[in-house]
């Protein structure tokens, strides 16, 4: 179940989101005694500590407050203190700054989340948030320009905000009736309070709100919501914004059902689900997780390069056996066991599609962020007939084992070419990571490099099964792609 969580459904002694006067020299004097008054001395560490570019805001959020102290919000939603304390950490992984909910992976944001944070003495859910001040923190950050965020805040103006979660069941605060869906709400006939499907946030002679409560929450967008100024354009949108607007009545469920908000691909799959592999599960998130790292400045990397990486031979390729064999299945176990990850030139030649190589390897860069963005991602995984096999032979370990040095990511062996890299003077080159417009007009190519994609994510998901420095491993894979 996904939800809409509206932070202005509780009643806060201050604005949702406030600005944070951090000079120069940081937050000091009367700014930082205002500071300690609207939020605690929690995240002063957190503002001494993390630093801010000159163009990008910081502004202070209050997110959602313990039900046993600020009772459930407007909308029938609570948060546990358990709850909030364990589960805040959500928003600083997967959580960015949108606007209406429009927060697909490519809808560029308005900001990022620099920290959250559970405040004991307050308690409740804060959040440190940095907002594109000017055009170059928003190309900087791939978004937009927080201009009418920041233009409320700085005129001491409230912004309507709110948030989006999933969570695999809500709770009746009555009778504890679990449920999946709105449709699965506890009735009159199972309920003493009469049910939330009827009654949700009714308030009772006793002084009982119906709510549902909301365990294992994961938060994964912040968005600032604005009336459209064209109803027509956004449809029943434009309802549920209005509703939103002005604090009305209206379930977390149905918002996000309203506004069509839908989690990201990482979080839609239920680690229990029966009907899809735990290896796929694990490939789906692992490649979510690789399509965020393509945006990371890595830098040329000259371990790659021909002069200390030999190209495979045509009689080493042959070696691998018949694409999609079992034979080749064998060999990729093998060589994910040593962490060898053929490049895309050798993968292409081994296909028979060297002339595609040139194409693929200007796509290559975001070739995760691509694949996340397919419908069909899971059967991908799934049928992939690069997969390595279960085990591997003996005769395909000894072959694996003879490319260690020229085609290993361990530590030791990326060391041991980078030093050789630098006896030989090699400069590295490396692609454009945001990949190539016009490459992506080929569409075998494109569809070389998905499956060098695929090829590099099964084996990468094998080896993050053994490897005690799995996130370097995973990085050179990734600067591997722009090579």
């Amino acid at each position: 179940m996904v939800k809409i969580i509206d932070p202005s459904g509780w009643n806060w002694d201050r604005p949702v989101a406030m600005m944070i006067k951090v000079s120069r020299d940081g937050l000091v004097g009367q700014d930082r005694r205002d500071f300690i008054k609207t939020a605690g001395h929690q995240f002063l560490d957190a503002i001494d500590r993390i630093k801010f570019a000159k163009d990008e805001v910081p502004v202070h959020l209050i997110a959602l407050g313990a039900t046993e102290y600020w009772s459930p919000n407007r909308n029938g939603d609570g948060f546990l203190e358990s709850t909030c304390r364990d589960h805040h950490r959500s928003f600083e992984k997967y959580a960015r700054f949108y606007r209406n909910h429009k927060n697909t992976p490519k809808s560029p944001a308005y900001g990022t989340v620099k920290q959250s944070c559970y405040n004991e003495a307050m308690h409740r859910v804060e959040l440190l948030c940095a907002l594109n001040a000017t055009k170059s923190a928003a190309e900087r950050n791939k978004g937009f320009l927080a201009d009418k965020e920041l233009e409320k805040i700085a005129n001491n103006e409230s912004i309507p905000v709110s948030m989006a979660c999933k969570i695999l069941f809500d709770c009746c605060s009555a009778c504890g009736h679990k449920a999946k869906t709105r449709e699965e709400y506890c009735t009159p006939k199972m309920c003493k309070r009469g049910g939330c499907r009827d009654n949700l946030g009714r308030v009772f002679e006793d002084g009982h709100v119906l709510h549902v409560d909301n365990p294992n929450p994961t938060f994964f967008d912040i968005s600032s919501v604005f009336r459209p100024a064209d109803r027509t354009a956004y449809g029943v949108k434009a309802d549920y914004l209005e509703k939103a607007a002005s604090h009305q009545f209206m379930p977390g469920a149905e918002m996000a059902e309203m506004l069509g908000v839908i989690a990201p691909l990482e979080l839609r799959f239920d680690d229990n689900d029966p009907f899809i592999p735990a290896a796929v599960r694990a490939q789906i998130k692992l490649a979510c997780a690789l399509a965020r790292a393509e945006g990371m400045d890595l830098g040329p990397n000259p371990i790659f390069d021909r002069s200390v990486q030999t190209p495979l031979t045509q009689s080493q390729l042959q070696a691998l056996g018949t694409p999609g064999s079992e034979k080749a299945a064998s060999a990729l176990a093998a060589m994910a066991d040593e962490l060898i990850f053929l490049p895309l030139n050798d993968f292409a030649n081994w296909l028979g599609k060297a002339s595609l190589v040139k194409s693929a390897a200007a796509i290559l860069p975001a070739v995760y962020t691509r694949l996340t963005e397919r419908l069909d991602l899971v059967q991908k995984i799934a049928s992939n007939p690069f997969a390595p096999a279960f085990a591997a032979t003996q005769s395909a370990c000894s072959t694996a084992a003879s490319l260690r040095g020229t085609h290993g990511l361990s530590e030791k062996s990326a060391t041991d070419r980078g030093m050789l890299a630098a006896v030989r003077g090699v400069e590295a080159v490396s692609i454009n990571p945001n990949g190539n417009s016009e490459a992506e007009k080929d569409a075998a190519a494109v569809q070389l490099a998905e499956t060098y994609g695929l090829y590099k994510l099964a084996a990468l998901h094998r080896a993050a099964g053994f490897d005690s420095n799995f996130n370097l491993t995973a990085t050179l894979a990734l600067a591997q792609n722009r090579s």
